[in-house]
């Protein structure tokens, strides 16, 4: 028991220290830069996937507090998978409830939790936790989401583990980078059949994004 209070302590420690100098490095900062590089990185076209970008209300880019914001919507035959993509090149304090983003008002959310799978790392098979999520719309219609956390080797489910991991790598080197990356489909067979058509699309998707974030 002990020993579980220091490691919690350690834990706890090492979030309030990541958690000053993120801010601080906010407040030193007053503008974001557009990261071209990363964004255009990513392909209209993704296997039999063709993609159509979609732009975005400028107070949406101020709540974010970036303007290295991708969307896309994917379509492939009668299937849709749209990306949203939220980037940061420098520390960022934190991001968006994809939960509540992505519901209006009156909307349902019935949270799935984590869903793991494999997919292609590098050459190498590795297993990656999102986070998943349905929104039944007021209209009749859900749609089902996925979404993960990526900075350079961390992606994963969890906004805790990518806080300590941004902590240390910014001890260490100064600049961390991070994305959170959101896909969506109508869910229109059911949640599995949705979720096999989405994990489909990642595993085409991914090699894009392991070489950039």
């Amino acid at each position: 028991m002990e020993k579980l209070s220091k490691r919690y302590a350690v834990v706890v420690l090492l979030l309030l220290m990541f958690s000053v100098v993120t801010l601080k490095y906010h407040f030193e900062r007053s503008s974001t830069n557009i990261n071209d590089e990363i964004l255009s990185s990513i392909p209209l076209k993704i296997g039999h996937w063709e993609g159509h970008t979609s732009s975005l209300d400028e107070r949406v880019y101020k709540l974010l507090e970036t303007r290295d914001v991708l969307v896309t919507r994917y379509v492939s035959g009668k299937d849709t998978i749209t990306l949203q993509l939220v980037y940061y090149p420098e520390v960022k304090a934190s991001f968006h409830d994809p939960e509540g983003c992505n519901a209006g008002a009156g909307d349902r959310i019935d949270r799935i939790g984590s869903k793991g799978f494999f997919l292609k790392s590098r050459g190498e098979n590795q297993f990656i936790n999102m986070n998943a999520f349905v929104v039944y719309r007021t209209n009749g219609n859900a749609d089902l989401y996925y979404y993960f956390f990526k900075s350079g080797e961390f992606a994963g489910d969890s906004y805790v583990k990518l806080r300590l991991m941004m902590g240390m790598k910014y001890l260490q080197k100064g600049n961390v980078d991070c994305a959170m990356i959101v896909f969506s489909t109508p869910m229109t067979e059911g949640v599995d059949a949705s979720g096999r058509k989405m994990i489909e699309f990642i595993r085409l998707f991914y090699p894009f994004i392991e070489r950039q974030i």
